[in-house]
């Protein structure tokens, strides 16, 4: 699992987490707390990109979660990794060199 809290210049706060157990294993979004910020982050995540030019939407890897969070986006908001560490430690594709995607 991996979990962030995000909060707001007027100290509202929210969770957004992933059930992934693993870097690119994809999960749902889970937004918890003040329904004000949940719809404004959930809108933001929704058109947001990921580490590898993937969409965000409402299914994501945590990979992707993390850079959506540490993107443009969200550079008004206070986000701090509260859990799973390890799953964003690196940014591998996960592709073999050589490979054609």
């Amino acid at each position: 699992m991996i979990k962030y809290e995000l909060i707001d210049n007027v100290r509202r706060t929210i969770t957004i987490s992933l059930e992934a157990s693993s870097p690119h294993e994809r999960a749902s979004i889970v937004v918890n707390g003040d329904e004000s910020l949940k719809a404004i982050a959930t809108d933001i995540l929704s058109r947001s990109h990921g580490a590898f030019g993937h969409i965000i939407g409402e299914i994501t890897s945590p990979i992707d979660l993390d850079s959506a969070l540490h993107g443009s986006a969200f550079k008004d908001y206070r986000i701090e990794l509260t859990q799973g560490k390890e799953l964003v430690s690196s940014y591998d594709s996960g592709i073999p060199e050589g490979a054609v995607t």
